[in-house]
Parts: C-alpha cells; structure tokens; sequence
C-alpha cells in the first residue's frame, strides 16, 4: 500500500475513535449521577416506600390483589390500588429512560464515525452550473412545516423526559417547574398540528416513496457505499425507509399521544401507561433516526440541501445520486439547462 494511503488510512482510524469518545463524553458526563443511583433504586424500593407510606394490613393486602370497596364510580371504581404503576415507573426510569440515551448516544458516534471514516460525500466531477429542479414551493413548504413541528416537539418532549433528570441540577426546582409546565403546554398544542402535517406529507411525497425493485440493489451495495454508483428514482432506498419511518411511527404518536391527553374520555390508567410507554419509546426512535436525516441532507452530503432551500439541484448532483429520476418523465425536458443569472 502507498505511504500517503496508509497514513490517511491512520488518520481516519483515529477520527473514528475520537468521535466516539467525543459523543461518549458528551452523553455520558451529564448522565453520571443517573447510573450511579440506578443500583439503588430497582422496583422492590418502590414497593417498600408503598408499604411504609400504607403500612396497615388492610392495605398491604389491598395492594397485593386482596378485593376491596370504594365510592369512586369510573372504570376503576374497584381498583384501590393501581400496581401496574409500579411496573409502569420502573419501566419508564430504568429501560425506557437509559435506552432512549444509549440510542441516542449509539446514532451520534456512528455519524461521527462515518464523517471521520469517509468525510462528507462529494460531487465526483463538481458543480456544472445546471440546474434542475427537484421541488415545488409548496413541498418544500411542507417538508420545513413538518420538519418545525418535528424538532419543536422532539425538543419538549426530550424536556419533559430528561428534564428532571438533567435541567433541575442546572436551573433548579423552581426554574425547572417553569420550563417543564411550558413544555408541556406546548407539546399538547403542537402534536395535534403535527398529525396534519403527516397526513400533507404523506399526500405529497407517498406516491414517490413507494418501494421498487432497485431499492434492493441500493441496499446490498448500501447506497454505492460497497462499490460504485447505484442507481435511484427520485427518492433511494434510504430515504425511503425514513419516510415510512416517520409516517408510520409519527401517526402512533399522535394517536398515543391524543389518547394521553384526552385521559378522561375512558382510558383506564394501565392502559395509558402502556399508552405513555409506545409514545416514548417511538419518539425516540424517530429522533435518532432523524440525526442521521438530518446530517445525510446537509453536511453529509454536497448539494442535497439546496433541494430543500432553494427548490433546485446541480445537474452532476442528480446525475450522481438520482439518475433514473433525472431520465424519468418526471423531470421536465428542458431543465438541466444553465439557468440566466444564477450563480
């Protein structure tokens, strides 16, 4: 092997690790104190604190399942005790919590490795000065609508989540209180309008995310990543598998999400919990996933953003990413033709 080939070799080997510890130290700084109490707070302390705060006999055998009487009419007019909650709270503090960091964690260092191993993806013969259009106004209007709504509830969310956890040690109870209460006001208002978005979204760009047989090609060489340029339509597989990702996963958190907030139309309380649980569980996935999206559309690739910017690509860019669209009936005859007056 070439001298300068190894040493480029080397110096990339070390991007990569850097990148992982950066993105290490970066989550797990914050969270020391969360794993350190973690030992010493498993489901039987919960129990214990239920018993110590009802430590008649009554209600231990109340809460161990025994019948019991109450006044209170509803679908749990006969549930003293809800134990399900326990398993509900230890779920949420001791899987869902530490899981949704740890993936999190896991999407920040392969995109740091990947931008350390192979750096942003070029245009292999450079910009030609041709345009052509890839969006309308109106997609690119609501593609930013639900990409704002997205990261606006993504960010109330991760509050209403961490907050306690991470915020309280920064800003205090008091200033913590504040936040998390706008927070969640904001996360009620917005999810609503979030569901709307999905529905324009899926009207306006499902028809060309719809699965086909060169997708598969594009998955085996991972996107030209094991070889040379593979083939795409107008959207590659790739893009496609975060579309539906998002389409599918955002409709289940709209629907838990309305379920959680319209909790007195019926809902039984371990049902909302089970409710609550889904929810958190799909934004999280979404708001890794959507780490990589984000990084692919901007920095990770040269001339993707102006697709969604300024509604038109370099002809080498969709030569080299999209070239079965560029030649489909889809893109107007005349374009890729230089445009007067743009630079």
């Amino acid at each position: 092997m070439h001298p300068e080939s190894t040493r480029n070799a080397g110096r990339r080997l070390v991007q990569v690790f850097v990148g992982f510890i950066l993105a290490a130290l970066v989550v797990g700084i914050p969270l020391a104190p969360f794993f350190v109490e973690l030992p010493r707070s498993g489901g039987g302390h919960i129990a214990q604190t239920v018993d110590a705060a009802n430590s008649a006999h009554r209600w231990q055998g109340i809460r161990l399942g025994k019948s019991g009487t109450s006044s209170v009419s509803g679908l749990e007019s006969g549930t003293l005790i809800n134990t399900l909650g326990i398993t509900w709270q230890y779920l949420r503090m001791h899987w869902l919590v530490p899981a949704g960091l740890i993936l999190v964690a896991i999407a920040i260092g392969l995109i740091a490795a990947f931008y350390g191993f192979a750096g942003p993806n070029r245009l292999r013969h450079g910009a030609s000065g041709q345009r052509v259009t890839r969006f309308s106004p109106y997609q690119r209007i609501v593609h930013w609508f639900t990409a704002i709504i997205f990261l606006l509830l993504a960010l109330t969310g991760l509050v209403l989540l961490y907050g306690r956890m991470l915020l309280i040690p920064l800003f205090g109870p008091k200033s913590f209180a504040f936040i998390a209460s706008a927070c969640k006001e904001a996360h009620n208002l917005f999810g609503p309008i979030f569901l709307l978005a999905l529905v324009l979204l899926l009207i306006e760009y499902g028809r060309d995310n719809l699965f086909k047989h060169t997708d598969l090609r594009w998955l085996r060489r991972a996107g030209g990543l094991l070889g040379s340029q593979v083939s795409s339509h107008r959207y590659n597989a790739g893009e496609k598998i975060w579309f539906w990702l998002l389409t599918l996963l955002g409709f289940g958190l709209c629907i838990t999400g309305l379920m959680l907030v319209m909790w007195s139309i019926g809902w039984t309380r371990p049902f909302l919990e089970f409710a609550h649980l889904v929810h958190a569980g799909s934004a999280l996935v979404l708001i890794a996933a959507s780490l990589g999206h984000i990084y692919l559309g901007s920095v990770g690739t040269e001339g993707t953003l102006e697709g969604m910017t300024r509604g038109d690509v370099d002809l080498n860019w969709a030569r080299q990413h999209h070239d079965l669209w560029l030649t489909s009936s889809d893109v107007p005859a005349d374009e890729g033709k230089p445009e007067s007056g743009n630079g």
